[in-house]
């Protein structure tokens, strides 16, 4: 499954929210907090890895 960068931002942000309301998610959040962007590493079919920096912001405590 591909998805598009959009796409991507909101499956991380719902996994994020959804930790973040069974009280575990405080920890990532303090992780992110500070910093602009992370380092996504996706992989091809033949197992390669692709790494991707892509920017985020967290407002109200959501990615």
């Amino acid at each position: 499954m591909v998805l598009g960068v959009g796409a991507l931002a909101a499956a991380v942000g719902l996994a994020v929210r959804r930790r973040a309301v069974r009280g575990r998610g405080a920890g990532l959040l303090g992780i992110l907090k500070g910093h602009r962007y992370v380092n996504l590493t996706t992989f091809r079919k033949s197992g390669e890895a692709i790494p991707t920096t892509v920017w985020f912001a967290l407002v109200d405590g959501r990615v």
